[in-house]
């Protein structure tokens, strides 16, 4: 059986690739950080995340500020995935529906709870950091 991408939410994203060797296309879109897990089908890839851009290609995943966090997801030991869903034609606000509402979907509450800590302690780190 061959799969010619990965659906979430009815959206088609491009089969997942190991994020150190994705080639974001250069175009605006979503995108899905994953990790490998038998309890999903036909493709074993959980979603951790998922983002919106104007433009995927300038997109440095390795530098979000939530890339520590996806690394330090219980199923990253095999490596962080990633696919991209083209959207040329939607507006910035569609784009950034979409991505809260894949987020509700597929981001687990104890992944959710996660984010927010990190968020949390990100921005009571922020005013001390430029006190400095």
């Amino acid at each position: 059986m061959s799969v010619a991408g990965i659906n979430y939410g009815g959206l088609m994203f491009t089969n997942p690739v190991p994020l150190a060797y994705a080639l974001p296309p250069n175009d605006p879109g979503l995108f899905a950080i994953q990790v490998r897990s038998l309890s999903y089908g036909p493709l074993p890839f959980q979603p951790i995340a998922f983002g919106a851009a104007e433009n995927l290609a300038r997109l440095v995943l390795e530098a979000e500020p939530d890339f520590e966090l996806w690394n330090t997801h219980r199923l990253a030991g095999a490596g962080l995935f990633v696919s991209y869903c083209l959207l040329r034609y939607e507006s910035a606000g569609y784009r950034g529906a979409m991505q809260a509402d894949l987020m509700a979907q597929y981001v687990s509450a104890a992944d959710a709870v996660r984010y927010a800590r990190q968020a949390i302690a990100q921005a009571r780190a922020g005013p001390e950091r430029q006190r400095k």
